[in-house]
């Protein structure tokens, strides 16, 4: 299933900070949620493989779909919840996504082709102008230590991320430089050290659209030994003070029940700020159609909390001019409510991602 939200982008942007392996303000980790793409896999009835070719996979790649990977060579991928190992070769590398469980979540592997070659690119619409985003994703080599020390010639994988307008043009560009063996990981049954890359930018008000451009940005094309890579978890957000419900996670049956927020405005939204509030019965991706507006109020209250209360709320927060564009605005993430009424129905809790690409 392929899930994709609205964005907007603009046609040039003014100014970029790259960064690897940074703190969590550096990514705006707390940032709101924007676009996700974990490439699906996150049941456990999944197969261990991935079955369906990736659509954003440039057609220079080909998939496999078999978890030995069989047709060695540059330009083949896969969409795997364990790494193959390449006799040895290769780590057994784990799911960013999912560490430590080998039953969900895929990362795309890929034996890269090099030499400049772009290998992912997606297009995406819908951002808010004069905003400040963040991009980044989790990349590893996948190709050994200690096979790199009998194998000498052995290249590092490098990627490069590119946005570009709706023209082609490139408007912001990061080069990952080489991405390093893990020396401090000789056994190829565990798995290669994960490295959070990416940039921040800012959009100015030249609206149209964002395409997102991966390169195997290695300088040879075609090498035959290493060049080998994983990468997971893309994400963009948006770089807004985060949005908290601190309200407890149980209300009384019959009793009124009042959700707070906690927000600290930095200046990013002109006060006074205005806010919305959200339900849904099942933890889904978020969208206008099953995501319900039920108040507009700081603090929103049940005045009597029934069976029909239970599920999932979120709050968005921002200025006047800004609450009701969905891509400007600060939003919670998804907050469940249970309650104590005798006979109550379960409410589904297995959705665990917002906002993503999924083709498990």
């Amino acid at each position: 299933m392929r899930i994709r939200l609205p964005f907007i982008i603009v046609a040039l942007l003014l100014s970029v900070n790259c960064f690897a392996d940074g703190g969590g303000a550096s990514f705006c980790e707390d940032g709101t949620l924007l676009f996700r793409e974990d490439f699906g896999g996150n049941m456990p009835a999944d197969p261990v493989v991935g079955r369906e070719p990736l659509l954003s996979m440039s057609s220079n790649y080909h998939m496999t779909v078999t978890p030995d990977m069989p047709m060695l060579g540059p330009g083949v991928y896969m969409l795997a919840k364990v790494g193959w190992t390449n006799g040895g070769q290769w780590y057994t590398q784990d799911d960013h996504t999912y560490p430590d469980d080998i039953d969900r979540g895929y990362f795309l592997e890929v034996d890269g082709i090099g030499g400049g070659d772009i290998f992912y690119e997606t297009e995406i619409s819908g951002l808010c102008p004069k905003s400040t985003l963040s991009f980044s994703a989790y990349v590893a080599n996948v190709y050994t230590s200690s096979q790199k020390r009998s194998q000498r010639d052995a290249i590092n994988p490098r990627m490069k991320f590119v946005i570009e307008n709706c023209n082609g043009v490139e408007l912001v560009t990061y080069d990952t430089d080489t991405i390093p063996f893990d020396w401090a990981q000789p056994d190829w049954h565990l798995s290669s050290r994960w490295h959070h890359v990416g940039m921040l930018f800012e959009v100015p008000d030249t609206i149209t659209i964002l395409r997102l451009k991966i390169y195997n940005n290695t300088e040879t094309p075609n090498i035959l030994i290493g060049n080998d890579f994983a990468l997971d978890d893309i994400e963009i957000r948006l770089c807004v003070p985060p949005v908290t419900i601190t309200s407890p996670h149980v209300a009384e049956c019959g009793k009124p029940y009042t959700f707070s927020v906690d927000f600290q405005n930095d200046g990013t939204y002109t006060e006074p700020l205005r806010y919305k509030w959200f339900y849904c019965s099942d933890n889904i991706p978020w969208d206008t159609v099953h995501w319900r507006e039920i108040g507009n109020v700081r603090d929103f209250q049940l005045p009597s909390v029934s069976h029909a209360d239970a599920g999932f709320y979120r709050v968005a927060v921002a200025g006047e001019g800004s609450i009701d564009y969905p891509n400007c605005r600060a939003m919670s993430e998804a907050f469940l409510l249970t309650e104590t009424c005798p006979g109550g129905g379960e409410v589904c809790t297995d959705g665990t991602l917002l906002f993503r690409e999924d083709f498990g």
